[in-house]
């Protein structure tokens, strides 16, 4: 049961890539922007920390500490995080045109795809943002994170049940991807290497730990084959039978 649970938790929290960004109004700049487009892999660590309120969310954490890789490249990303002999992905289109989970482990492999409903119902933020209380702001000061200079940013907001939001990114402008979009800065032109996310329930914090531009191809993203696709519900449905079925062992 332990382990099961466990498993839905760091299912939970790779939603937060799903929140709910408004439509990106920056394509001509990304056009005429020179830098070079990053490609490769960042490894990071993440905690989650519990914090007891009157929030209501459908996904529900406990605390505990993550380690995952994200491979990046103009068209793509990809989170892999192994856990317990489980290995998880994450893949979204860079202009978040799909998005769909893999789980592998000895008992075989599980494709899960979240409708359009599901992103929204399962994202970690506390129902829906106000976009009209979205206030970004670029503050003085920088941060070298595993040697690259990074820039730090703020953006506080209200959700639709009115809890206050802040969050605070470390970006680094050198690492760069066109229409790339970190929930909630859908101008950041860079990828942030430390994330803080308080969404009413939760504190989450991501910390790059390690950074290697590599090519990665597209054929890196492709979904399995053979594999029968089941909805976000289905999934989750499922992972919470699985401890009846073993129960008296």
């Amino acid at each position: 049961m332990k382990r099961t649970l466990s498993l839905v938790c760091l299912m939970a929290i790779c939603l937060v890539t799903l929140a709910k960004t408004p439509p990106k109004t920056t394509e001509e700049n990304d056009k005429n922007d020179k830098r070079p487009i990053f490609s490769g892999v960042i490894s990071f660590y993440g905690k989650v920390t519990r914090i007891p309120d009157k929030s209501k969310t459908k996904a529900k954490l406990g605390d505990f500490d993550s380690l995952f890789k994200l491979y990046l490249n103009a068209n793509f990303s990809k989170r892999v995080e192994t856990y317990e002999g489980l290995s998880i992905t994450i893949t979204e289109g860079i202009n978040q045109d799909i998005y769909y989970q893999t789980i592998s482990s000895k008992q075989g492999n599980m494709l899960v795809e979240a409708t359009q409903q599901e992103q929204k119902d399962y994202q970690l933020t506390a129902k829906t943002v106000r976009y009209a209380s979205i206030k970004t702001r670029e503050v003085a000061g920088k941060k070298k994170v595993n040697g690259y200079s990074c820039k730090k940013v703020i953006c506080d907001m209200v959700t639709e049940d009115n809890i206050r939001v802040q969050l605070i990114a470390w970006y680094c402008p050198d690492l760069y991807i066109p229409g790339y979009v970190v929930p909630f800065f859908p101008d950041l032109k860079g990828l942030p290497l430390i994330y803080d996310n308080y969404n009413g329930e939760h504190v989450v914090t991501y910390n790059a730990t390690d950074i290697k531009k590599q090519d990665v191809s597209n054929n890196f993203f492709s979904k399995p084959s053979g594999v029968e696709p089941m909805t976000m519900t289905q999934y989750l449905r499922k992972m919470q039978e699985a401890p009846a079925e073993g129960s008296q062992e």
